[in-house]
Parts: C-alpha cells; sequence; structure tokens
C-alpha cells in the first residue's frame, strides 16, 4: 500500500512538473505575441491582384528606408537569366505596366530573394554563391 502511494505521489509530481514547464513555454509565446507588432491584425481578406505580368516567376519590392522614394516599386521578372531591373514611380504606374526606368545590372540574377534596401539592390549572382550590391542610383 506504501509503495503504491509512493508510486502514485511520485508520478503526480512528474505531471506536475511537466505542466509546470508547458505553462512556462506557454507564457513565453504569449509574452512574444504581446511583443509583436502584427498583433493589431484583425481579419485578412482575399488577395488582391494589382498586376499581371508575362511570366510568373519573380520578385517586386519597395525601399523600406524610403530613399529610393515612399512609392517606388522595383521588378525583377522570372529568377534566372536575366539582369534587368524595372523601377515603377508608384503602384498606379507599376498598374499601368509604365516603366519609369530599366536598370541594366552587371550580372544575370538567380532567385527570387532579391531586395532593394536604400540605394542598393541584393542580389544573387547567377551560377555563383555571390550576393552582388548594385547602386541603383547610379
Amino acid at each position: 500500500n506504501d509503495l503504491v502511494l509512493e508510486l502514485a505521489k511520485t508520478q503526480l509530481m512528474k505531471m506536475i512538473t511537466a505542466q509546470s514547464v508547458e505553462m512556462a513555454k506557454i507564457q513565453h509565446s504569449l509574452q512574444k505575441l504581446q511583443r509583436d507588432s502584427c498583433t493589431g491584425i484583425k481579419s485578412v481578406g482575399l488577395p488582391v491582384t494589382h498586376n499581371t505580368r508575362q511570366y510568373s516567376q519573380g520578385a517586386w519590392m519597395k525601399d523600406p528606408l524610403g530613399i529610393m522614394g515612399v512609392d517606388t516599386i522595383f521588378v525583377m521578372e522570372l529568377f534566372s537569366g536575366r539582369k534587368v531591373l524595372e523601377e515603377f514611380e508608384n503602384m498606379d504606374k507599376f498598374k499601368a505596366g509604365i516603366v519609369h526606368k530599366k536598370h541594366t545590372l552587371p550580372y544575370n540574377y538567380d532567385g527570387t530573394g532579391a531586395v532593394v534596401y536604400g540605394p542598393y539592390l541584393y542580389y544573387n549572382r547567377e551560377n555563383s554563391p555571390y550576393v552582388v550590391k548594385y547602386n541603383i542610383k547610379t
């Protein structure tokens, strides 16, 4: 009888410890959610098509710093074998397909992971492990 009671106590302590660890994980997750700036999102609607292009692959982006213009949109079509960056003045021009400027990059790009940050475009050089830093302003 005492052995059964001791085993039950031991099992109960294991369960309490496991629940304690789980509660700490939940509390940590809640704290992260409270710090997350996206928690103000109430709902997500249906997707909106802003533009269609000849190719289904590629990347479009904006400069998060706004140095290249807060409304400027950059587009790189396809994911390899090209070296053209298109610049659109704003969303309306992008929707209408009115290119403000075409930049010819020094090397072809690979992938869709390019990013504009300030006056620079960072992209993966085709068939290489190198990231190219291209000054858009020059």
